[in-house]
């Protein structure tokens, strides 16, 4: 899907997410438009699973990130944080503690693409070492043909590390 911005494509992506009985799904670039200016992180309720997001802005090219989770696992939900539109942490009472970062980075080269590793390291240094780390979603990491065989792109770019 392109964008959940539509109910049906919310649910249909609920759907195939119970269908393949996945736990939590990182979501990158959601397109969602909060309606309230002050709403930065919204909770969506879906069909057996929570949809989480940071919002969009209206009439701005922008980035936004979203945590997909079941209901078993939205029970261990202990804190959703805001970082910015690009990153969202949430953080489960599990054994281990679970903390799962989404990311969306910008493209190689963009202004905002040192600032934003810069926040993404700073924010996974901030997770208590005694939890288990998932970083997931959207790097824009382009692997070459010197790396891999069969890619797209010619070179590797920087964001592959």
């Amino acid at each position: 899907m392109r964008t959940l911005k539509e109910e049906y494509t919310r649910k249909e992506l609920a759907n195939i997410f119970n269908e393949l009985n996945i736990s939590i799904l990182a979501i990158p670039d959601h397109k969602i438009v909060h309606t309230k200016e002050d709403d930065m992180v919204k909770y969506w309720v879906l069909e057996n699973c929570a949809l989480i997001t940071t919002s969009a802005w209206r009439n701005t090219q922008c980035a936004t990130v979203g945590i997909l989770v079941n209901k078993q696992t939205e029970k261990s939900l202990a804190e959703v944080s805001y970082v910015n539109m690009r990153i969202m942490v949430a953080t489960f009472n599990r054994n281990p503690n679970t903390t799962v970062i989404s990311n969306y980075a910008p493209v190689e080269g963009s202004v905002d693409c040192e600032t934003h590793y810069n926040k993404l390291s700073e924010t996974c240094n901030k997770i208590p070492k005694h939890h288990f780390l998932i970083e997931c979603g959207d790097f824009n990491a382009h692997i070459g043909e010197t790396d891999a065989p069969f890619t797209y792109h010619e070179s590797t770019d920087s964001n592959d590390s």
